[in-house]
């Protein structure tokens, strides 16, 4: 019972505990009393940190306010003075309005002192504002008749309305402006009365407040008078406002959208404008309505007005679209495309597919990029359905546009198209099947390549396989179709496709054929070793280089050596010199050996160094053999930067070659960055 009673009373004595705990604020107040604006700023940095943890409390709030007034009664520098206020303007309330009233008598504490009172949370501010409003002038008033529009102070406009009548045209504005900030029926009463009695640049400045102001009432949710002001608005002569008075009237009054925004279409000044808000329509109804004025609006307008309906996404107004679409031109019928395919359903597909295979290019292409694009869940079973039944130019768009959306299921209908007699319309479908075959496709596929000897057939399969993964698989069902052909042509093709798939058990097999009798044969067997995906042909290549074959054969194996050389020399450069030493030693024509300093640079190491340095030797390399040194420098790894700058200076110095000389100073300039 003893210990409830006690956290009772403590609970019952925070707020004095709260003003207790101003000690350090107290403390770092007396270290920044003497704060001059070019003194260090730790003391004040302290302080505001200790501001930024202050707890959301009333009391604490009250008690640090106290602090800051005391400090502030104290005088300093002006610095140290506009600091103090800047806290207040945190947690000033009641106490802090008296003392700010009183500096805003003086020039110098003016302006600090408004700012303290724009975020004062009291309701003394601005019965105070009013009050000394009758004793200042110039500058200082002006300032506190703006302080009053920012608190949006309704009890103000009768004292700022007779202010209206000054002389000075400062004070003028700033009544004009602090009035539509306010933004009371009073205040927007006033400045529609002052609106019968002027003209030039202050009837602008009325306008410009009273619009303003139907911003405010329009955020305050009073949209019926928003709307009101917002009219008064439109029949100012400056263009800006009546923009803006547009925007407003079709945001907050949707009901009366549409006659606006068709006036505002015919109007050369509104008319951009309204092409922005009819884009930002998402009100089905509307926007039919709005495509209904297409067919009344000149040609540029349509293009305008046929953009802004496709950034709706509503596709309501499709109808009127395509029903320009069909009587349009040149620029409008593009631009209609490109409506629909902003906002095409499935529909559509037939009549994109017709105007993409008509003979214009632009209509072609936009026609095209339409199809591709329509958004409709529904298209992709729309294209399949109507494959098959389609006239063949038809047909060859409707293809296409399965290949550009990557229609799985159109496969079954492009792998029959792919058997047609019509070669355009065939190769396209295998160009589609690469993208989108499945693995029911593969056999049929391979039948293709057998029977009709096709080599896009064979791409298609080759792509189709890779996608797919399958290796393996087709692996199988071309080794399987090459035991049984005797067609050299068909061997060809499939020694081609065993060695774009570079599976082991391919590899067996085009090994197996380079030892054949047929000439023909051997030479596509060692061609398909030569392009082999990985260097797993590497052994066999290097063999048939070194045997006293047909010279053919022996240059065909040597460039795939070399070239697997390089695929190793990604990861393992000293482990593919080795290999290009190799193809050196048995290189018997200067073309090959040039053919390995072409390769070195992508092999780039010390060794790689060496073995073209060997090269330079002979005469009718040397200036390949110089290049390929700088190339190699230029592409050493960082840690071996020496090396690289010694040798390409040995190059820029000794070198005869111009080219190479300039080749070498280039790196060199490179390397010291």
């Amino acid at each position: 019972m003893r210990i409830a009673w006690l956290l009772l009373s403590l609970m019952m004595a925070w707020p004095a505990m709260a003003a207790v705990e101003t000690g350090s604020l107290e403390s770092l107040l007396q270290q920044g009393a003497t704060y001059q604006a070019d003194s260090p700023r730790e003391p004040l940095a302290q302080i505001e940190a200790l501001m930024r943890q202050l707890p959301k409390s009333p009391e604490v709030g009250a008690a640090y306010e106290t602090c800051f007034l005391e400090a502030l009664a104290q005088g300093g520098s002006l610095a140290w003075q506009d600091f103090l206020c800047r806290q207040l303007s945190l947690v000033g309330g009641d106490a802090s309005v008296t003392p700010m009233v009183k500096r805003l008598q003086e020039p110098d504490t003016a302006d600090i002192a408004r700012f303290v009172l724009e975020r004062l949370d009291s309701d003394q501010v601005n019965p105070a504002l009013c009050a000394v409003l009758a004793e200042i002038k110039g500058d200082v008033r002006i300032g506190v008749v703006n302080t009053l529009g920012v608190r949006g102070d309704t009890e103000a406009v009768n004292i700022l309305a007779p202010l209206l009548k000054d002389n000075s045209r400062e004070l003028d504005e700033a009544v004009i402006a602090a009035l539509g900030q306010i933004a009371s029926d009073k205040a927007i009463g006033i400045l529609t009365d002052a609106l019968s009695t002027t003209d030039g640049t202050r009837e602008q400045r009325l306008y410009q407040a009273l619009l303003v102001a139907a911003d405010k009432r329009a955020r305050q949710g009073d949209q019926t008078n928003a709307i009101k002001v917002y009219q008064q608005v439109a029949r100012s002569s400056y263009i800006p406002l009546r923009r803006a008075a547009l925007v407003g009237q079709v945001e907050h009054g949707p009901q009366q959208s549409f006659p606006l925004l068709v006036v505002a279409l015919g109007t050369p000044e509104l008319k951009e404008t309204a092409m922005q808000l009819v884009a930002q329509q998402r009100d089905a109804q509307l926007v039919r309505q709005l495509a209904g004025q297409l067919k009344s609006l000149p040609p540029e307008s349509q293009i305008q007005l046929l953009h802004a309906l496709a950034a709706t996404g509503q596709s309501s107004c499709l109808t009127q679209v395509i029903a320009l679409l069909a009587r349009a031109e040149g620029p409008v019928r593009i631009a209609a495309l490109q409506a629909v395919g902003a906002l095409g359903q499935a529909k559509a597909v037939e009549l994109l597919a017709n105007i993409a295979a008509g003979t214009t290019e632009a209509e072609q292409e936009a026609a095209r990029a339409a199809l591709y694009g329509l958004q409709d869940p529904a298209v992709d079973e729309r294209i399949v359905s109507l494959l098959p039944a389609m006239p063949s130019k038809i047909q060859l768009e409707l293809v296409l546009a399965a290949e550009q959306r990557r229609i799985g299921a159109a496969a079954p209908a492009l792998m029959s198209l792919a058997q047609e007699s019509d070669r355009r319309l065939q190769r396209a479908a295998l160009s589609a099947l690469a993208e989108v075959a499945g693995s029911e496709q593969l056999v049929p596929l391979t039948t293709l390549v057998i029977e009709q000897k096709n080599q896009v057939a064979l791409d298609t399969l080759v792509k189709a396989t890779q996608r797919l993964g399958q290796t393996e698989q087709v692996t199988i069902l071309l080794v399987e179709a090459g035991d049984a052909a005797s067609d050299v042509a068909v061997q060809t093709l499939i020694f081609q496709g065993l060695g774009r798939l570079g599976s082991d058990q391919g590899l067996a097999i085009v090994q197996k054929a380079t030892e054949s009798q047929d000439e023909k044969l051997r030479t596509e067997a060692i061609r398909a070793l030569a392009q082999w995906p990985t260097p797993a042909p590497q052994p066999i290549l290097l063999s048939i280089a070194r045997s006293p074959g047909k010279l053919t054969h022996r240059v065909l194996a040597l460039r795939g050596y070399v070239d697997m050389a390089v695929i190793k020399g990604q990861d393992q450069p000293q482990a593919a010199v080795l290999d290009l030493v190799q193809a050196v030693a048995v290189a018997q024509r200067v073309e090959e050996k040039r053919y390995v300093l072409g390769a070195l640079p992508r092999c780039a190491c010390p060794a790689a160094l060496t073995l073209a340095q060997d090269l330079e030797a002979d005469a009718a390399l040397q200036v390949e053999a110089q290049m390929a040194q700088v190339q190699i420098s230029a592409n050493l790894p960082s840690n071996q930067r020496d090396l690289a700058r010694q040798t390409l200076t040995k190059i820029h110095q000794g070198s005869d070659n111009e080219s190479v000389r300039q080749a070498a100073e280039q790196a060199l300039s490179e390397l010291e960055r």
